[in-house]
């Protein structure tokens, strides 16, 4: 089975087009989706976002197979409730994150929390829990969403993301599907692994995770994918690499449509990133 993955379309439409497309054309046997399926958003984001995803549902009716998809740092906790809606409205859409799906014998499942950030919606954001890690300066007062529309969080919001698990807490209790080992599942994170030719900004800094690292090393998936850090691709030139032999990806969406197919017969022999434009 051939998989199209891709992260951090932020309700690019030509985007999604281009994925119909692609799908049209070839023997494309499930779509992944990493994660910022929608576009920010002006003042009133929930409302706007709403909006977006009306779109997203027509658009994803015409992909002509299996879509998996999940959130990101950039969609708002609140909308979250009308994107289960409409997966119930349409069949061949599914959750990937925190779910376990079997495409043709591979284990995909997905995780959309990204470390905290110095950007002030905190929906899908947690404190990283790694030792040394340091949560950034907080230059605006952090608020996260409810489906009511924006909610502020007191102070920095320290108090407010110590009352949620953190990044490394929950990689310790990710387990593979019973009776299957990590060599035969593929992780797509929203966020990539700290200080990695997949987490650099074009501020020179790294911003992604200790403990997704820490994961991918330990656990080895047969292929872990990250998303959110656009440029990264452009700033490092590498888009594919390991973590102490385990097989990893970037999406580096950035440009024309920016993807990943490999097929699940022959994961590390196949995987490609690939550009499409209509």
């Amino acid at each position: 089975m051939k998989l199209l993955i891709t992260s951090d379309v932020h309700g690019d439409w030509e985007k999604y087009a281009a994925i119909n497309d692609i799908v049209a054309r070839e023997d494309i046997g499930a779509v992944l989706n990493g994660g910022d399926l929608l576009a920010h958003g002006g003042t009133n984001r929930l409302k706007d976002q709403r909006k977006e995803l009306l779109i997203l549902e027509y658009m994803l009716k015409d992909c002509g197979c299996p879509v998996y998809l999940q959130c990101g740092n950039d969609d708002l906790l609140g909308v979250l409730p009308d994107i289960m809606g409409m997966i119930g409205r349409l069949p061949h859409v599914q959750r990937l994150d925190g779910h376990w799906n079997n495409l043709d014998g591979l284990y995909v499942s997905g995780y959309s929390f990204v470390p905290d950030s110095p950007f002030p919606t905190k929906d899908w954001c947690k404190l990283d829990g790694s030792p040394g890690w340091q949560r950034p300066p907080q230059p605006n007062p952090p608020k996260h969403s409810d489906p009511d529309g924006m909610v502020p969080i007191a102070g920095d919001g320290q108090a407010w993301l110590e009352n949620r698990s953190t990044i490394a807490h929950d990689m310790e209790r990710l387990m593979p599907p019973d009776g299957t080992d990590w060599n035969q599942c593929l992780m797509l994170f929203h966020a990539p692994p700290y200080n990695t030719d997949f987490d650099l900004t074009m501020f020179d800094m790294h911003v992604g995770s200790p403990a997704i690292g820490a994961f991918v090393a330990r656990r080895k998936p047969l292929l872990s994918v990250f998303g959110h850090i656009h440029e990264t691709v452009e700033m490092t030139g590498q888009w594919r690499g390991d973590i102490n032999g385990a097989l990893c990806a970037a999406i580096g969406q950035k440009g024309p449509l920016q993807y990943l197919m490999v097929d699940t017969t022959d994961v590390a022999g196949s995987l490609q990133r690939c550009s499409h434009s209509l």
